[in-house]
């Protein structure tokens, strides 16, 4: 179980399968839910280009709803499979062409605006 937002990025990074959950102000999600125009929200899903682990938004996010995706995952090893080898793929997406992950990126990145080689 792993709250929207760039958690969810580290935990694909990892491997590790999940559930995306996220639930906020009821007055926020009144307000700004009709202006999202998106069939999903987790970041993973979002690098993904498709709904690859459960999400589970505001009314959705019960003790009951939760178990159940998590149950059905754990429980389901071909599901689970596939999950890893999706979440492979979403590490490979954030990788370049040459190999370098984005943190080496942003590292040479620095060091070329501060001018150190």
């Amino acid at each position: 179980m792993v709250a929207s937002g760039t958690a969810t990025v580290e935990a694909a990074l990892l491997g590790t399968p999940m559930v995306v959950v996220y639930r906020g102000s009821e007055i926020n999600w009144r307000i700004i839910r009709p202006l999202i125009h998106l069939d999903t929200f987790g970041m993973v899903n979002l690098i993904a280009g498709q709904r690859i682990v459960p999400e589970l938004m505001q009314h959705e996010v019960t003790g009951e709803r939760i178990a159940r995706e998590v149950a059905d995952i754990l429980s389901d090893p071909e599901r689970l499979g596939h999950l890893q080898l999706e979440l492979v793929r979403v590490r490979d997406v954030l990788a370049t062409n040459t190999g370098v992950n984005a943190s080496q990126r942003a590292a040479r990145e620095v060091l070329d605006i501060i001018g150190v080689e």
